[in-house]
């Protein structure tokens, strides 16, 4: 918990001197430590450098963890994207710790129409950290539609094959995240979405939840974004509620 409100602390700090700074939103890739993903890739040879403070609890209390990871989003080449995930863990889920993920986005088609833009989201986790074992394949599609200035919808349905050892684990995991993102003011996103997916562990039912957070840019380099999400299953599979604070810097 010390090393959790430390590291919040650190960000507070270094995002102060910014906040007076003008600046502006381009409502194009989805921001924030939301599953929700969009349709566009970054800009080829543009970066954008995450880090994210995280908790997250059980709802019997029991499992409380918390968490920081780094992430790198990079644009190769018109419409591919390449993403490196490192994520620490220091609560009670030790497992996996330290696991590299790499993921490529393609972006297919442009919306046309009544038609979505559509694009392909691949991610590997190499087993890189604390007892950590196989390789886990995610693949998603992304579609997104423009409703107006603004204002987008999204839908990224998902398969992930386990290729861990892990008891309770399932071997394939599937699922559906539903979302929107909207332009609150030139400064400031709404994120907003709905999952449903058959879980991560043998024995537990189909889980639901929802996620909903902020992304306020702070300069044109800057961003800082919030999220909160919630179960409504009462299950121990997996996290019942959490927050996440996630600090973007953008090198153009």
């Amino acid at each position: 918990m010390k090393k959790f409100l430390l590291g919040l602390a650190v960000l507070v700090l270094a995002v102060q001197p910014a906040i007076a700074q003008e600046t502006s939103f381009s409502l194009t890739t989805v921001e924030g430590p939301v599953a929700m993903r969009a349709a566009d890739t970054q800009a080829v040879g543009t970066y954008d450098f995450n880090i994210l403070f995280d908790y997250g609890t059980s709802s019997d209390g029991s499992d409380d963890d918390f968490g920081t990871s780094f992430k790198l989003e990079w644009g190769i080449a018109e419409g591919h994207q390449l993403d490196l995930t490192l994520p620490f863990n220091y609560g009670d889920g030790e497992d996996n710790n330290g696991d590299l993920a790499v993921g490529w986005q393609w972006k297919l088609l442009e919306e046309d129409g009544m038609m979505p833009a559509f694009a392909i989201y691949n991610q590997l986790r190499f087993p890189t950290g604390y007892r950590s074992s196989g390789v886990d394949w995610e693949l998603m599609a992304i579609f997104t539609k423009t409703i107006d200035d603004g204002w987008r919808l999204h839908a990224n349905p998902f398969i992930e094959f386990m290729g861990g050892d892990e008891d309770d684990r399932r071997d394939f995991h599937g699922g559906i995240v539903i979302g929107t993102d909207y332009l609150l003011t030139d400064t400031t996103v709404l994120n907003f979405d709905y999952i449903i997916d058959s879980g991560l562990s043998e024995g537990f039912g189909t889980q639901h939840s929802m996620e909903a957070g902020l992304v306020y840019a702070l300069a044109e380099n800057k961003s800082l974004a919030w999220t909160t999400r919630w179960t409504m299953d009462g299950d121990n599979d997996g996290d019942n509620w959490g927050v996440g604070i996630q600090y973007i810097i953008h090198i153009r």
